[in-house]
């Protein structure tokens, strides 16, 4: 008998997948490189270290400054409009119902997780 449920956060329990995209987008944008959302949003969960080459062919010397413009620009613009799925809610109802434990995964660093 299962003791807990363990769920992932972006894209499972919360619609956040697309703001993730529009802000990868942006970044990218803003330091020259011509991604679309499709492009963008094909590459979330990966992580930047994986997203970049597929972004960017060539080298990125200024990667760390990307990704933390990113990072910024998503927590001030695009954190505050994260909403769970609809049925989340009555999920987690259910599920500690029955009696299970909830546990939550997410590959997302620890500021981010701390304002959710």
């Amino acid at each position: 008998m299962p003791k807990a449920a363990i769920f992932d956060l972006d894209g499972t329990l919360l619609d956040s997948v697309d703001l993730h995209a529009i802000a990868w987008r942006e970044a990218m944008v803003k330091f020259g490189h011509d991604v679309s959302f499709e492009k963008a949003r094909s590459q979330i969960g990966k992580g930047a270290t994986s997203s970049f080459p597929s972004f960017c062919p060539r080298t990125i010397s200024h990667g760390e400054e990307l990704e933390e413009w990113r990072g910024e620009r998503f927590k001030n613009k695009y954190l505050p409009l994260i909403q769970p799925f609809f049925a989340v809610p009555s999920l987690l109802r259910r599920v500690r119902d029955e009696g299970l434990r909830i546990a939550i995964a997410s590959s997302a660093k620890r500021p981010s997780l701390t304002n959710i």
